[in-house]
């Protein structure tokens, strides 16, 4: 998910879990998982989570909108999300 709302389809190379250099491309440098729900009724199998870049407040890459309105479905807070993010479940993750 790109800062100007973009979606695109970004598949793990073997076609079943993102090695972390798929995942530091991703987000263009070192990355953390955010905890997010998918679904706006906070339905417990709609957990996912959110590859964002790490540094991406400190390097002013710009506001991603959509992936902060999902980081803030499921805290109370004033952060915001910034860069592109990858949405996967953790089973996807090395």
């Amino acid at each position: 998910m790109k800062p100007n709302g973009t979606k695109i389809t970004y598949e793990p190379a073997d076609g079943v879990v993102y090695s972390l250099d798929e995942l530091t491309n991703a987000v263009g440098g070192d990355f953390e998982l955010v905890r997010v729900m998918t679904d706006s009724n906070m339905n417990p199998a709609s957990v996912a989570y959110m590859v964002v870049n790490e540094d991406g407040h400190r390097l002013k890459l710009p506001y991603n909108d959509m992936a902060t309105r999902l980081y803030k479905r499921a805290r109370k807070t004033h952060s915001s999300v910034v860069g592109t993010v990858l949405i996967c479940d953790l089973d996807q993750i090395v």
